[in-house]
C-alpha cells in the first residue's frame, strides 16, 4: 500500500485559475459600481453649479425690483461676485473660467429676459440624463435644452439651454 501521508502539499492550477476568475469577477463589479457612482456625483455637481447661477440671477432680479434689471450681454461673472451673488471662485480675473464637472468650460450668457448656458465637452450618455432632468423641471424655468453638436471622435457634447429669468 502506498503511503499517503507523503502527497504534495500546495495550490493546484484549478486552484488557481479559479480564484484568479473570482478576484476578476470582484474588480468588474467593484469598477461598474464605482463608474456609477462618480456619475452621479457629476450630475449632482453639474445641478449645483446651475442652481448657483439661476439663484445669482433672481438675487440680482429682485434686489433691482425689476426682473433681470441691468443685466445685458456685456454682464458678467465679474460683476455677480463684486455684488456678492456669486461665490469669489467663479471670478478671480479675466482668465478665470467656469469648469463643469466633467472638465469643459461652461459658458453663460446673460441678457434682460434669460440666462444662456453652453456646457461644452459632455459625454453623450452624460448629456442625454441632463436633457432628461431639465426637461422635467416645472414653472418653464428651462426652456427645451438641446444638444447643439457632438464629436464623433471622442463621443463628447455641447448642449445649449435657456432658462427665464423671473419665474413665479
Amino acid at each position: 500500500m502506498k503511503n499517503l501521508k507523503n502527497k504534495s502539499k500546495g495550490v493546484t492550477l484549478l486552484e488557481l485559475l479559479l480564484s484568479l476568475a473570482i478576484i476578476g469577477i470582484i474588480l468588474i463589479i467593484a469598477t461598474r459600481f464605482y463608474t456609477s457612482s462618480s456619475e452621479s456625483k457629476r450630475l449632482a455637481d453639474l445641478n449645483d453649479q446651475i442652481g448657483i447661477i439661476q439663484n445669482a440671477v433672481n438675487r440680482w432680479s429682485v434686489n433691482h425690483q425689476n426682473p433681470a434689471a441691468g443685466l445685458t450681454s456685456t454682464t458678467t461673472f465679474k460683476d455677480f461676485v463684486e455684488h456678492g451673488y456669486l461665490p469669489s471662485s467663479y471670478y478671480k480675473d479675466e482668465t478665470t473660467k467656469l469648469i463643469n464637472p466633467w472638465g469643459g468650460l461652461m459658458k453663460v450668457d446673460f441678457s434682460s429676459n434669460y440666462t444662456r448656458l453652453e456646457l461644452q465637452e459632455i459625454p453623450k450618455e452624460a448629456a442625454k440624463k441632463i436633457i432628461a432632468t431639465y426637461q422635467k423641471i416645472l414653472c418653464q424655468k428651462y426652456t427645451n435644452p438641446d444638444i447643439t453638436a457632438c464629436n464623433d471622435e471622442n463621443n463628447n457634447c455641447t448642449i445649449n439651454f435657456y432658462f427665464i429669468n423671473s419665474c413665479s
